[in-house]
């Protein structure tokens, strides 16, 4: 009985075809890594501004909520009560009132504001 055996030896032909694909997907890698450290900055970036424009709002809705809004209704009772007791007219009651009209008017403003910024703060949570 003869046995044969067979002996081979396999060089790879396309040795520099992988090499190049790899080094491809390495640099592929890099890149989506440096993409998602620039999308992770923007959007750290994006979240401080909205905090500070947040914090911004409170401030702003604090001196309404403690000062301007109560000066409002002072001009809105001292004009009501000089209207009621016949000391101005119709168009000097209108007139005086709208300083206060304006200032609940740009409250609403503030308030709005403020709601659309928690609104974008809260479309970026992940």
């Amino acid at each position: 009985l003869a046995q044969v055996y067979q002996l081979g030896f396999a060089l790879p032909l396309f040795n520099k075809g992988y090499k190049a694909d790899i080094q491809a997907s390495k640099v592929k890698e890099r890149m989506a890594e440096v993409e998602y450290l620039y999308q992770k900055q923007i959007y750290n970036i994006e979240v401080k501004t909205l905090l500070a424009e947040i914090e911004k709002q409170m401030f702003i809705l604090e001196h309404y909520e403690k000062d301007a809004l109560l000066q409002a209704d002072l001009i809105f009772q001292n004009v009501g009560k000089s209207y009621q007791l016949g000391e101005i007219d119709y168009t000097t009651f209108v007139q005086n009132s709208l300083q206060a009209w304006q200032i609940q008017t740009n409250y609403l403003d503030e308030v709005n504001l403020y709601n659309q910024a928690i609104l974008r703060l809260e479309l970026l949570k992940p």
